[in-house]
């Protein structure tokens, strides 16, 4: 017999003897014993299970921070100021401790919030389930280390790291799932400053709430290991975890704690578990060999192979039931399969579930329904077929399908239950005839693509009787290929105005089950043009809807049947000549030629670009284009409620929209910015949040809502950046800004994706993003109202490297724009401030506008950040401007976690102004909306637009001049120049930063410099009204111009022209 220590247990290699027997019982401890036979032995006598150490997790404190130190064990390499026992690891807060063990153990900080230190945790940790999920939430950084293969040695690859190496806020990031057992645990911990604190969380894989792991699941449970051909015949006393691994058999066990199979197993006699809990891990296999086994509870994903034995259990969740037998199931359980060959006996009402195949008996409820859920088809599988027996009332019978939210589709099942056995097989693909239940929706493959709950519906008027045995079993549907055909084609107008939408409607038959998919169905309409030339303009999917406003939120149901759409809008005025092409995949084809179109009106192409002759602006059919608005990314904000006490808006979806738009319009707003996030207006996430289906389905809600935003801002001349991805779809935690644990594509939901650095270098995620491009450019790319468009919302802040997302903006950036035959601007944008903006990116070419926060600390005045912004006259080496494309401030007002009221009053009032003397493309975009809504703050809007009416900074010599604004108070003077033409502004500084109505500055003197002889015209605004203050006509002699300014207060505007020729200087 060889005997070597291991980590919390000790392993016998057992050789020699053919029973493992003696007088005294075989202790286990909480450390734990093993035992391992190379050739078959048994185990009898009896086995005791004795807990004989404290449950918890032991704390070795080291008095610094070990930021810099990687070592496995700190207990080995460092001078431990104290220990102690942790029930768990659960510290929200600063404080780590009593003052008296701060004081003992020499820890820098005070009572309420400890500093300098680290702290290793150290135990066995019992996972009751699989599928759990481990995550820490630290400030600063904590590393977790699992002995993933038990063989108590640290490997550097079983570590997993929350921000080790570097200072961090509280930051939660998810490190490790496990499945259930036991499993040795070290967490090491270190604070540098500032907060501090260290949690240890779980939660179930597929999503829920992450919580502390309790101080249950660090009890130290004694546990016993077999491995190899053991017999396993002793009795057993005390509650422990009896672990049988490869070639174990098992002719007796404990009745109460666990018994848990690791590897193949073999039943040995008839046993009883009593309360004891069977768990099978994943792999593993436990032959029946013709026994009895009974057991109150199992699970685990293992199988269990009954081989012409019996079984009875409680309940039964994930395992696997295989071969040939007889089981009886008390309780509602979930298989992971179960075989044709297990006789299935239900005693009472309890429904067993697996992907194959499902039984369940059921009450007959007589007049009431019934309704049965039994798990969803999977892959070809779309035909249900049905055994029922079992009742003496006659019951109808309803097959139906549902996607997680509830949308329902049914069909009836000819004939009614009565007393005899009867089988059906039901066609529930999607092609078959299914009909919609609450909503207009129509069923085809999309919907059925969608629609992974599927179950019965029982029904009857007569009384009740006894109960129904149900039998389900899914099967292959039919294989044949439905021909293609193209039905109910509506072309839309035959005579029209240049630029008006016009719309042809189609569905195509058979309708792809994933409509994002240009492979498996694309539709694309060419249009010839009276000139001759061609444009070709892609087909997208379109569900109509109907909305209702419940009051705290708004619902959407399906008003009629799915189809694919093409928009285009005539250029040119004359007869142009269409042809719509279809291609499904497999080969199958359609044309239609569709009647003409004539077009009447001027040339006419409304789409905001970066002009041809100053690409520092946007323009459209020559005329210049700066937006006047503010950040509308939702419908409600958090963040602005925290920060600046505002009431969270009731997300009423477009509703909320259409009032905000209307309010922003009626101010004179001409642009703003809506984010295509999970919460807004995002078009494919996960299928646990309401309105959405997953990878690669549309939510054609969400899309429906983004019509009526786009068609309601392009009649009140508004235009909007969409904004395609926001930052937290690319971080990886749960955060208020960490998405990517909701991400469809991410491999906990089921994707394909393990981080979301994938999303920048996968070519499957590649694939996906083209197709969402290539859907956003079809259905709204028409629009003059898309100002451009968005790739990622504060890019910098992705958990990706930089040099993945420069090769990813690089190439996406022209496939977006080919895709695009409209050809708007795309962008990407940076958080903080204009420093952030990278500078590769700002130079690609598919890059045609640069968007950027303008957030800052409280020493910036907001005014000459924006200045620096572009670039600033006395910086010249600094800006934007250098990359000669439009800048647009996308997010701004205070930091990122906003300001004081007063001030953030005054950065509303001066954004707009600061933006528009130093060249912006368009108003810089206050971030939080809801602040300017519910004070009814848009006066600057109205101000700004009606200075800027009829204005156009354009120009090869336009540019920024510093002027001198003498006064004693401090005033700050810009100004933009064009050739015989100013525009400028003049703050008061301290008003600037600390808000309120400012003093009040008489006296004062605007020095321009030097200009030539000349009349000339100066015009005063009050530039918080947008109101002319007065008006003066000057003969200038040549040389310094000085202008006395009015009376003002906060700040002021003006408008300094020529009457004739010449050049203002």
């Amino acid at each position: 017999m060889r005997i070597r220590c291991a980590c919390l247990h000790v392993l016998l290699f057992l050789t020699t003897s053919t029973i493992l027997e003696t007088a005294e019982p075989l202790l286990v401890g909480s450390a734990g014993h093993a035992l391992e036979a190379e050739t078959e032995r048994q185990l009898t006598g009896e086995v005791r299970f004795q807990a004989d150490a404290p449950s918890g997790v032991t704390a070795t404190f080291i008095a610094r921070s070990l930021r810099a130190v990687l070592n496995d064990d700190w207990r080995n390499s460092q001078v431990a100021a104290g220990t102690r026992l942790d029930a768990n690891i659960d510290r929200p807060l600063t404080a780590f401790g009593s003052e008296t063990q701060r004081l003992a153990w020499g820890i820098a900080g005070h009572e309420a919030d400890w500093e300098d230190f680290s702290v290793q945790w150290d135990g066995l940790l019992q996972v009751p389930q699989s599928g759990m999920q481990l995550a820490t939430r630290s400030d600063d950084g904590s590393r977790l280390w699992i002995d993933l293969n038990r063989d108590g040695v640290a490997q550097r690859s079983e570590w997993r790291s929350n921000g080790w190496g570097n200072g961090q806020g509280a930051t939660l990031r998810p490190l490790q799932a496990l499945e259930p057992g036991c499993w040795p645990l070290r967490l090491q911990y270190e604070e540098g400053g500032g907060g501090n604190s260290c949690q240890l969380l779980w939660r179930q894989r597929d999503g829920g709430d992450w919580v502390p792991v309790p101080p249950s699941a660090f009890s130290r449970v004694p546990i016993l290991r077999l491995a190899g051909p053991i017999v396993v015949q002793a009795a057993f006393a005390g509650d422990g975890e009896l672990r049988l691994g490869d070639g174990c058999i098992l002719a007796n066990a404990p009745t109460s704690g666990t018994v848990t199979i690791t590897g193949r197993v073999i039943l040995g006699a008839d046993l009883d578990l009593g309360t004891a809990r069977l768990h099978l891990e994943e792999s593993a296999e436990l032959r029946l060999a013709g026994y009895h086994l009974k057991a109150g509870e199992i699970n685990g994903a293992g199988t269990i192979r009954l081989d012409a034995g019996s079984m009875a259990a409680g309940r039964i969740s994930e395992a696997s039931l295989r071969g040939t037998g007889h089981c009886r199931i008390l309780a509602d359980s979930e298989l992971g399969g179960l075989d044709p060959g297990v006789a299935l006996d239900l005693p009472g009402p309890a429904t067993v579930r697996s992907p194959q195949r499902s039984c369940a008996r059921i009450a007959a409820r007589s007049p009431l329904v019934t309704v049965l859920e039994l798990p969803g088809p999977r892959g070809a599988a779309t035909t249900l077929n049905l055994s029922m027996s079992g009742t003496g009332a006659a019951l109808g019978l309803v097959a139906w399908r549902a996607d997680r939210q509830g949308r329902w589709f049914q069909r009836s099942v000819a004939g009614t239950l009565g007393d005899r056995p009867q089988s059906w097989g039901i066609d529930l693909g999607g092609d078959a005839s299914l009909q919609a239940s609450g909503h207009l929706a129509a069923w085809n493959p999309a919907a059925a693509a969608t629609c992974g709950r599927a179950g019965l519906l029982l029904y009857g008027s007569g009384p009740p009787s006894g109960s129904v045995l149900i039998e389900a079993v899914w099967s292959a549907g039919r294989t044949a290929t439905p021909p293609v055909r193209l039905l109910d084609l509506v072309p839309g107008p035959s005579a029209v105005s240049t630029g008006q939408r016009c719309m042809i409607r189609v569905r195509p038959e058979p309708f792809p089950a994933r409509p994002l998919d240009a492979g498996e169905f694309a539709l694309e309409l060419v249009v010839t043009a009276p000139d001759g030339t061609s444009s070709r303009y892609a087909g997208f999917a379109d569900q109509p809807y109907r909305r209702i406003d419940r009051g705290d939120r708004e619902i959407l149901v399906g008003d009629g049947r799915p189809c694919f759409a093409v928009r285009w809008r005539a250029r040119q005025p004359g007869v142009h000549r269409l042809k719509l092409h279809a291609t499904w995949a497999g080969g199958g084809t359609a044309q239609a030629e569709l009647p003409a179109v004539t077009a009447s009106g001027a040339p006419w192409d409304d789409i905001a670009r970066p002009d041809r002759g100053d690409p520092r602006f946007l323009s459209s059919q020559g005329r210049w284009i700066w937006p006047i608005g503010h950040n509308l990314n939702s419908t409600y904000d958090v963040r602005s409620r925290s920060a600046l006490a505002t009431r969270l808006t009731p997300d009423r979806g477009s509703f909320v929209r259409e009032a905000l738009l209307d309010r922003l319009a009626s101010a004179g707003g001409t642009g703003c910015e809506v984010w295509l996030s999970p919460w807004n207006l995002g078009l494919e996430w996960i299928d646990r949040w309401p309105g959405f289906h997953g990878a690669g389905q549309p939510n054609l809600g969400n899309a429906w809502a983004l019509d009526r935003f786009l068609d309601q801002a392009e009649r009140l001349g508004i235009r909007a950046i969409i904004s395609i991805f926001n930052h937290g779809q690319g971080r990886d935690g749960s955060g208020a800004e960490d998405d990517w644990p909701h991400h469809p594509w991410n491999t906990a939901n089921g994707g394909w994706l393990d981080s979301p650095a994938g999303l920048f270098t996968d070519p499957r995620a590649r694939q996906g993003q083209l197709a969402m491009f290539r859907y956003l450019a079809a259905r709204y790319g028409d629009s003059p109202a898309v100002l451009a468009w968005k790739l990622w919302a504060e890019v910098n802040l992705v958990h990706a490297p930089v040099a993945s997302v420069r090769t990813w903006t690089d190439a996406v950036s022209l496939d977006f724009t080919a895709l695009d035959p409209w050809k708007h601007p795309v962008t990407t944008h940076w958080c903080g401030d204009w420093r952030n903006a990278d500078p590769v990116i700002a130079r690609q070419a598919g890059i045609g506008l640069l968007t950027i926060d303008a957030y800052h600390g409280e020493e910036t005045q907001i005014g000459a950040l924006l200045g620096q912004s572009t670039r600033d006259p006395l910086r010249r080496a600094n800006g934007l401007a250098a990359y000669a494309k439009p800048v647009q401030v996308t997010e701004y007002g205070g930091s990122a976690g906003a300001c004081s009221g007063p001030r953030m009053e005054a950065e509303h009032a001066i954004g707009g102004w600061a933006g528009l003397v130093h060249g912006h493309a368009g108003m810089p975009m206050l971030w939080w909306f809801e602040w300017i809504d519910q004070g009814g703050r848009y006066g600057p809007f109205s101000a700004l637009a009606r200075f800027t009416a009829g204005e156009d900074l354009r120009g090869e010599d336009a540019g920024t001049i510093v002027l001198e604004a003498r006064h004693p108070a401090a005033l700050w003077a810009r100004a933009w120049r064009r050739p015989g033409r100013i525009l400028g502004y003049v703050l008061d500084e301290s008003w600037a930063r600390s808000g309120g109505d400012g003093a009040r500055v008489h006296g004062g003197v605007l020095g321009c410099g030097d200009a030539a002889a000349g009349a000339l015209v100066i015009e005063w605004w009050d530039a918080d009204r947008g109101t002319i203050l007065g008006r003066q006509h000057l003969l200038h002699a040549g040389g310094q111009l000085d202008l006395p300014m009015p009376e003002f207060s906060r700040h002021l505007a003006f408008k300094l022209w020529r009457v004739t020729g010449g050049s203002a200087q």
